[in-house]
C-alpha cells in the first residue's frame, strides 16, 4: 500500500479543522434504522458541526468532493477493502491529498471489517496525520498515538471476528434450506419446479431429458447427437430452440440424484 511522504501531511494549519465523513451500509443492513445511511449522516453532521469542523465541500474549494462532504456506500460489505469501493476509494483518494485531516464515522466497523484490511488502514492514517473520530466511541481518535492504535487495532479484529460469524451463520442457514429442499435463490435448476416459489419438487419431464441424456452419454453417443434426440422425443430447454453442449454436459456431470 502507497504512503504519502512526508509524515503528517494532514496536520497543517489549513488541514487540521477540515473534515469528511463516510457511511455505509452493506445489502443486509439496508431496513436496520440504527445503521441506516440517513441516521449516519444525521450523526456525523451534527457531530461535525458541535466540534467546530469544516466540512471538505465544493463550495469550501474541494471541486471533487460530495455537496455535503459525507461519502456514501450503499450495499457495499465491510469486508471489502475501502480503496475498492466507490466512495471509500475516491475519499482515500483525497485523504492521501494531504488536505484533510479528519474522518468522522459512527464505527470503526463502517470503514473495515477485515482485521488485516485494517490493520494497514489504521498505520496509514497514523502515516498522513488522520485523526479518526469514531462517535460510538466519543469521538476523536488518534491512530498516530499508542492507545489510539491499540483501541483501533482491537475494535477491527472483533468487527471482523462478528463478519465472520455472520458469514458462519449465513452459511448454515443456507445449508439448512438446501436440506429441507428449499430453494436458495436465481434460477430453478433444470429436473426441479417450485410451485410455490419457496420449495423444490422434481420435475417428471425435465428428469427424464437428464436421464436420458446420461444414458446416452454412458453409450458415447456424441453431445450434438443427444441434442438431436432429445428434440425429436419432445425434451427441450426452457428457452426452447436447440440443446446447448454445455447444458448437456452439466446434466452429466451432477451428482446422480436429479440435483442438477
Amino acid at each position: 500500500m502507497a504512503r504519502l511522504k512526508p509524515k503528517k501531511a494532514n496536520r497543517g494549519v489549513a488541514t487540521k479543522n477540515i473534515a469528511v465523513a463516510y457511511i455505509r451500509v452493506s445489502t443486509e443492513e439496508q431496513a436496520d434504522t440504527g445503521i441506516s445511511l440517513a441516521s449516519q449522516r444525521t450523526t456525523a453532521r451534527k457531530y461535525t458541526a458541535d466540534c467546530n469542523l469544516v466540512f471538505a465541500t465544493p463550495d469550501s474549494g474541494f471541486p471533487d468532493c460530495p455537496a455535503d462532504g459525507v461519502y456514501e456506500d450503499a450495499g457495499v460489505s465491510g469486508g471489502t477493502p475501502i480503496d475498492q469501493r466507490p466512495a471509500g476509494r475516491r475519499m482515500m483518494e483525497l485523504i492521501r491529498s494531504g488536505r484533510v485531516g479528519n474522518i468522522v464515522v459512527s464505527n470503526l466497523s463502517r470503514l473495515f471489517r477485515s482485521n488485516k484490511d485494517g490493520t494497514a488502514w489504521i498505520d496509514e492514517l497514523a502515516d498522513l496525520g488522520v485523526i479518526v473520530h469514531i462517535l460510538d466511541m466519543g469521538g476523536r481518535t488518534d491512530p498516530d498515538s499508542m492507545q489510539g492504535k491499540m483501541m483501533m487495532g482491537m475494535m477491527s479484529f472483533f468487527a471482523d471476528m462478528q463478519r465472520q460469524s455472520i458469514r458462519s451463520a449465513t452459511k448454515a442457514a443456507l445449508n439448512g434450506k438446501r436440506l429441507r429442499g428449499e430453494r436458495l435463490g436465481g434460477q430453478i435448476p433444470y429436473g426441479f419446479s417450485c410451485p410455490d416459489g419457496k420449495h423444490l419438487v422434481p420435475n417428471p419431464h425435465e428428469a427424464e431429458a437428464i436421464r436420458l441424456t446420461r444414458a446416452m452419454r454412458a453409450e458415447g453417443v456424441a453431445w450434438a447427437t443427444i441434442g438431436r434426440r432429445l428434440n425429436d422425443a419432445g425434451y427441450f430447454p426452457r428457452n426452447g430452440g436447440a440443446w446447448h453442449r454445455i447444458t448437456l454436459y452439466r446434466f452429466v456431470e451432477a451428482p446422480n440424484d436429479n440435483d442438477t
